[in-house]
């Protein structure tokens, strides 16, 4: 009697081990991926626009540049609204508030100018025949960067 629920319990341990593992297992491999690019990235451009591989070599080059720029517009919009809103705690630190507000418009400005001239150096590379994809390529972009889809759900959490 005894062997019989020492084998019993040994096969059931056995069997919930193989059933946790079954679940880990599931839970990894049914993950959701992570979205990439916010507004698809250079690949949506490349299929959107269909450009060819001289024509992507440009728009990648092209638009690693006009990232970068944007990062340093960034950061640097970052370090003033730092500076400016600093000056709720420290009442000895003398900066021009307007000051710190017009540098900050102007940033905006260029950031502006910049997805224009980005936009422009898009179009220039592009042949005749690729324009009619170039407007409906533009509409999307600004309307996902100016009117984002609001999502009330939380992000998927990782395991």
């Amino acid at each position: 009697m005894t062997m019989s629920k020492l084998n019993f319990y040994k096969y059931a341990a056995f069997g919930l081990l193989l059933l946790n593992l079954a679940l880990v297992a599931f839970f990894f491999l049914t993950k959701p991926r992570h979205p990439g690019h916010p507004r698809g990235g250079p690949k949506n451009a490349k299929d959107s626009l269909q450009l060819d591989e001289q024509q992507h070599e440009a728009f990648l080059e092209n638009a690693k540049r006009h990232t970068s720029e944007m990062e340093q517009l960034n950061d640097h919009q970052r370090t003033l609204l730092q500076t400016y809103f600093q000056q709720l705690f420290n009442q000895d630190l003398s900066v021009a508030s307007d000051s710190l507000l017009g540098e900050f418009q102007l940033l905006e400005k260029q950031k502006i100018e910049s997805v224009f001239q980005h936009f422009q150096a898009v179009q220039s590379i592009l042949r005749p025949e690729q324009m009619a994809d170039f407007e409906s390529f533009v509409r999307r972009i600004l309307n996902d960067a100016l009117l984002p889809k609001k999502n009330n759900r939380p992000p998927p959490k990782d395991f």
